[in-house]
């Protein structure tokens, strides 16, 4: 039972990032980040290729820094667009 909430904690955790990574994607598109986008994206995409269709998470490892910086772009934006300004 221990071993399916670790398993099921991890998909979630993994749900969120590839979420936010969609959305910094989508963030970086609209403000014409193309080039920081065009890296990250060629990075990501080169290590998917080498990795194969397996994708075990020692695959995976080596491009996660990039992801996650895709996907705190896309979290904070989110963020921002739901946060109330503050008024004194």
């Amino acid at each position: 039972a221990a071993g399916f909430l670790v398993i099921l904690y991890g998909v979630a955790f993994l749900g969120v990032v590839y979420f936010g990574m969609v959305i910094g994607i989508v963030k970086a598109v609209i403000s014409r980040k193309y080039l920081g986008l065009s890296i990250l994206l060629l990075i990501i995409a080169y290590y998917s290729a080498i990795s194969g269709p397996l994708g075990f998470s020692r695959y995976r490892l080596p491009v996660m820094p990039y992801i996650l910086i895709l996907s705190s772009v896309g979290i904070y934006w989110v963020g921002q667009r739901f946060r109330k300004p503050v008024t004194i």
